[in-house]
């Protein structure tokens, strides 16, 4: 499975969130993550940490506390 894609609800600001795939992939995918709903001027950053064929991290800060909704996606695809 070179794609796998899904929502983490409730994320807590300024906290590290792990996230593991229901099945692992054959090579370290690429993660790309995107807020779920606009934060207008709230958002500060948004990154991924520690990639593996079983999961990843997730974290966010903002300027107020909030939790958040995040879509993820991972692939592999075009990796040799």
């Amino acid at each position: 499975m070179p794609t796998k894609s899904g929502k983490l609800s409730g994320v807590a600001h300024n906290t590290l969130t792990t996230h593991t795939f229901a099945t692992a992939f054959a090579a370290t995918p690429h993660v790309v993550v995107i807020l779920a709903a606009d934060p207008g001027s709230d958002t500060k950053r948004l990154w991924v940490e520690q990639e593996s064929t079983t999961g990843f991290k997730v974290q966010f800060a903002l300027k107020t506390s909030a939790s958040k909704d995040i879509f993820w996606v991972a692939t592999d695809e075009g990796d040799p």
